[in-house]
């Protein structure tokens, strides 16, 4: 059985008849991380945070937490990331920070644990919410026409194979400038799964991201939209909504903000420049 599911017994009504059978349900387990920093000849660990996730992809996860929370801002800043088995779906990682990089205190000072919904329930204080990174209004980016998201939805749903069989996990997916979804990760909470893709990116050295579009599953949260900018993503496409909070940022960083793409409808909210619409040649 694949460590994201499981089976378990149930009892399944249906109409005016009751079954016993059975269901794969997703995995929940927490993931404690924690970096290794050396001083002069000692070694010295630093918990970091804890965080409710599926398992699978835990170094890609580890990496792009990092990243999107600006703890550190380059690959490079990595030397090594080791996983451990604790029984029960719980692991613990450790990231062993490299030589001579230089982490801001300031990032270190907390300790974070976060639900499987939200990725930033800890944050002390409105300063500490936002992490800082280049505006994208002038970074081209994708281009993409407007029948093109049209198709978004049908290929996630065919590349979402865990949420297929459990009807639990949310998905964060890249597309590139000819429609093709050409990675997507997935877990039971939704910044996981873009810090996942974030993540894989910062370790095979691909970012900025700054030709492909992001796809959520869901709702476009403000946490999410500051992991995209983080990674250069100009243009984000939530299958649900944006709140109020992620339209000012994306206002803001020069994203291209879609939401409610569903049944050959769509609505922009910012930088609509990036997509071809069906009355005009170009916004």
């Amino acid at each position: 059985m694949n460590k994201k599911q499981r089976i378990t017994p149930i009892t399944r009504v249906l109409n005016e008849k009751a079954e016993a059978t059975a269901d794969e349900v997703v995995v929940e387990a927490p993931l404690s991380m924690s970096l290794r920093l050396r001083h002069g000849e000692e070694l010295e660990t630093k918990s970091i945070a804890v965080t409710m996730r599926t398992p699978g992809d835990d170094k890609f996860l580890c990496a792009g937490f990092l990243l999107t929370e600006g703890i550190i801002t380059t690959g490079l800043a990595i030397e090594e990331i080791t996983t451990e088995e604790l029984g029960n779906d719980v692991s613990r990682a450790q990231v062993r920070i490299a030589a001579g990089y230089k982490l801001d205190p300031k990032k270190l000072e907390r300790n974070i644990y976060t639900n499987s919904s939200c990725g930033m329930c800890s944050r002390s204080t409105l300063e500490s919410i936002e992490v800082h990174a280049p505006s994208l209004e002038n970074q081209e980016g994708p281009r993409l026409q407007y029948n093109q998201l049209f198709d978004f939805p049908k290929k996630l749903a065919a590349a979402q194979l865990s949420f297929n069989r459990t009807g639990a996990m949310h998905a964060a997916a890249l597309f590139n400038t000819a429609g093709d979804c050409i990675d997507v990760q997935e877990d039971v909470g939704r910044h996981n799964a873009l810090d996942k893709i974030i993540g894989k990116a910062l370790l095979h050295d691909d970012l900025p991201l700054r030709d492909l579009t992001l796809l959520l599953s869901g709702r476009a949260g403000f946490e999410l939209l500051q992991k995209a900018h983080v990674a250069g993503l100009s243009m984000v496409v939530a299958l649900g909504a944006p709140t109020s909070l992620s339209i000012a940022l994306a206002h803001r960083a020069g994203i291209t903000l879609v939401g409610f793409l569903k049944d050959g409808r769509f609505n922009i909210y910012t930088h609509p420049q990036r997509i071809v619409t069906p009355s005009e040649d170009s916004l």
